[in-house]
């Protein structure tokens, strides 16, 4: 990954971590395990004074008893009246809610006198007392099972009113059982008594009335009165000869149909001129046919018709044939006559007229021209009319009988709702009977019983005291730890390193502690007596705030070697900070390294590092900005060996448009390929626009944070300012950090304690340009961030030139 890649991202190459810098922390959102873990001594002292405060309270209010006892509640086992059938009667599913009710123990308290107790006397509800005490649970059994073993709980304060109290409800519970049975049993027998008779009654009176109607009705019956009967067992005669009469009918349009078809046949033929004897031929097929019908007819008048006509015909027929053939006296003529004579007369007595045939005379000699044909005709026509006027007959009767058919109809639909009443009275009434019977056989057997099953016993309530201590304890905890809330959302100042690393999602290369600047006594004893106290690396090179100069030191190396940044730029959020004292510092500690080093004070509003080395003003990175002279002549050298600076020079009216011209450009690109390192000290990144201008122009950003002093607000806006100018930020250092600090290495006796340590003369090695100088021996502070781990501390020993040599310790 190159420099630009980095930069413009803004990516750490250390931790892989996004662009984002602020941590949820930063943005208000307070982490609890952390705030409780920083607070865990004052919740622990908190919970021990909550558990006294909960000792006093449960001493002052009191010890409490708990009376217990244990009751069988059983359903007794009811006899069943027949096969898979057991009674219900008497249920109380609900023992728990029963025992718990005012009903219950409004019983106790008035059979008892519990209202009378010590600890009851002055409650103006003896009632509502016991029910906030009293505790009721099944251990055994459930809800409507034959078997329920429950636990009455009762507390109190004195132990014998618990005793008292828990043994009345159990006998209040026991009356209650036996006395529900007993009135729920003479209740159900009165109601289900008056059932029967009403029952009775109604069933009297509907047969009664179902006798009434059948004597009324026109339908007749073929089972008894109050007998079951089946749907055939009631007739409808007005309904059966609507069916005989419709038969008659049907027949009757039959046979005049075929009348009405031989009188055509027979006009046909006489209109054709067909000779008597082809007529009587027809006629006698005619007969034929009336013959084979009359053997199978069920129509009886037409029957008895169709046979006289059978006999007549053929006679005739045969008394024409033989007069023709034998003459008027011959004794077969006679014998045929007096044969014809007979049935006439027969048809006579019947009452039965042949048209023509009245007239006949047996000694006429024109009957022997007598046209049969004709005379069939005529008694075709005759028969035709006597059928239309009998099917007129049939159909007056049919009206008749349809009418009367109806209204029977209607009777039988009552008759059937009659029956109907009748069976479902029986039926209920039977029900209520067989009911009745089965209460009398299971008034001894249905219901619950009760029996207590192991004494009334007290014990003092453990669990009160314990109550009290964990409330008293878990009280006055949270109340500490939501005041301890409250004040960290309030406080917005950054106390600690721990508070950098909750804010920032950016690795903490080191801490620098609160310092004073060298007396007059150490500058005079210092081999630099011309430069600034507060260069105190130089001045107390084995004090605690110079270590930790060099593990800041060693962590920059660390995080400037993964990607190659060589430039780096100094700034905090606000002025006030000590940016550049610390700037000053770090340039003397990277060249006590063995590295050359360019400090180049970039901050031309306020600039005070020619006033930290004692170097000249006029001449600087304005005139070199300007072009009125080159950066190698404007450059100064120290008394340090490998450091040399570039100060402000003369304030310019327009910072902003130098910083950002190319000539500031091309000098950082001729320091970088000159000097190992090179830092750029800039204003603060809230108060002006120049580090964001810088910015992009170097290799990263080294951000140093005042503890005690920066807010998070502060830290907040800065971190999103380079976050949307996509800074390169190489890690965090923390200034003014206290001594007492155990978020880094600055205890009594720790590696940044201010006990003096044994002065070394160093040796100087050549450094290669741009390289990590990793020493296994330095001093390491390891710092944690969400997605890295960064160390500090610690310094290569200088082979040739150098001020001192460190023991070496591992990076």
């Amino acid at each position: 990954m190159s420099r630009n890649s980095n930069r413009k991202s803004g990516r750490n190459p250390l931790d892989g971590a996004s662009p984002e810098l602020a941590s949820p922390a930063m943005r208000g959102e307070v982490d609890l395990l952390s705030l409780a873990l920083r607070y865990r001594w004052v919740l622990g002292l908190t919970f021990l004074s909550g558990l006294a405060l909960g000792q006093l309270a449960y001493m002052k209010l009191g010890p409490r008893y708990e009376a217990d006892s244990r009751i069988l509640v059983s359903r007794k086992v009811e006899v069943p009246i027949k096969d898979a059938e057991t009674g219900s009667f008497g249920d109380r599913a609900e023992h728990i809610a029963l025992i718990m009710s005012p009903l219950i123990v409004g019983k106790a308290v008035e059979k008892h006198n519990l209202g009378e107790l010590p600890s009851l006397a002055g409650e103006d509800d003896p009632e509502e007392e016991i029910l906030d005490w009293l505790r009721v649970t099944r251990t055994a059994g459930r809800d409507r099972s034959f078997l329920n073993v429950l636990e009455v709980r009762y507390e109190n304060p004195s132990a014998k009113d618990a005793r008292a109290v828990c043994e009345a409800i159990i006998d209040a519970y026991n009356d209650y059982l036996a006395d529900t049975r007993k009135a729920h049993t003479t209740e159900v027998v009165e109601l289900i008594s008056h059932a029967r008779e009403d029952l009775a009654r109604q069933l009297r009176e509907k047969e009664e009335e179902y006798l009434a109607f059948r004597d009324s009705s026109p339908i007749i019956w073929r089972t008894a009165p109050g007998a079951q009967g089946q749907p055939g067992d009631v007739t409808n005669v007005h309904r059966e000869r609507i069916l005989a009469v419709e038969e008659d009918r049907r027949k009757n349009l039959i046979r005049q149909a075929e009348i009405e078809a031989r009188i055509d046949v027979l006009q046909e033929a006489i209109s054709q001129g067909e000779s008597p004897e082809q007529l009587e031929i027809l006629v006698r097929g005619f007969l034929q046919r009336d013959t084979g019908a009359a053997e199978t007819s069920q129509f009886q008048a037409l029957q008895e018709q169709a046979s006289l006509d059978a006999q007549l015909v053929p006679l005739l027929l045969e008394e024409s044939r033989l007069r023709r053939n034998l003459g008027l006296e011959h004794p077969d003529v006679l014998e045929v006559r007096r044969r014809v004579t007979t049935l006439l007369e027969f048809y006579r007595r019947k009452g039965i007229r042949l048209p023509q045939l009245d007239e006949y005379d047996t000694t006429s000699a024109e009957q022997q021209e007598f046209n049969f044909g004709s005379l069939y005709m005529r008694y075709l026509r005759q028969e035709l009319a006597e059928l239309r006027h009998r099917f007129e007959v049939l159909g007056r009767l049919f009206d008749q009988e349809s009418k009367l058919a109806k209204d029977a109809t209607r009777y039988q639909l009552r008759d059937q709702s009659l029956n109907d009443e009748i069976l479902r009275i029986k039926t209920l009434w039977q029900a209520v009977v067989d009911r009745f019977n089965k209460l009398n056989l299971t008034r001894d057997t249905a219901g619950y019983s009760m029996q207590q099953i192991s004494p009334v016993r007290t014990s003092l309530v453990i669990k009160r005291q314990i109550k009290f201590l964990i409330a008293g304890g878990a009280v006055l905890t949270v109340m500490v730890f939501g005041l301890l809330y409250l004040r960290t959302l309030q406080d917005t100042v950054i106390h600690s390193v721990e508070d950098i690393r909750n804010s920032l999602e950016l690795p903490v290369l080191g801490a620098i502690p609160a310092f004073e600047g060298a007396t007059s006594a150490e500058l005079a004893r210092s081999r630099y007596p011309a430069v600034s106290p507060q260069l105190c690396y130089l001045h107390r090179p084995g004090s605690g705030e110079a270590e930790a100069f060099r593990s800041v030191r060693t962590a920059l190396s660390v995080c400037a070697a993964a990607d190659d940044s060589r430039v780096i730029q100094v700034s905090s959020p606000v002025p006030g900070d000590g940016k550049s004292t610390f700037a000053a510092n770090l340039a003397v500690a990277l060249s006590q390294s063995g590295r050359r080093v360019l400090l180049i004070d970039a901050d031309l509003r306020r600039p005070t590092i020619q006033q930290v080395f004692g170097l000249r003003e006029n001449i600087g990175l304005t005139e070199i900005l300007h072009g009125e002279i080159d950066w190698q002549t404007a450059r100064q050298e120290t008394v340090i060996d490998g450091l040399s600076i570039i100060t402000a020079g003369t304030l310019p009216a327009s910072p902003s448009e130098l910083l950002a011209s190319v000539r500031f450009e091309q000098l950082l690109a001729a320091a970088r390929a000159e000097f190992d390192m090179v830092i750029v000290d800039t204003p603060p990144l809230l108060a002006v626009s120049d580090p964001c201008v810088v910015a992009p122009q170097v290799d990263g950003l080294l951000l140093l944070l005042r503890l005690q002093k920066n807010s998070r607000a502060e830290v907040l806006r800065a971190a999103e300012l380079l976050e949307t100018h996509g800074v390169h930020v190489l890690g965090v250092v923390a200034n003014d950090l206290e001594l007492g600090d155990t978020s880094s290495y600055s205890g009594p006796g720790g590696y940044l304690s201010n006990e003096p340590a044994a002065e070394q003369r160093p040796t100087r090695e050549p450094v290669a340009a741009g390289s990590a100088l990793r020493s296994p021996q330095v001093p390491v502070e390891t710092v944690s961030s969400p997605s890295s781990r960064t160390v500090a501390g610690g310094s290569p020993p200088s082979p040739a030139g150098g001020i001192e040599q460190r023991p070496p310790q591992d990076v």
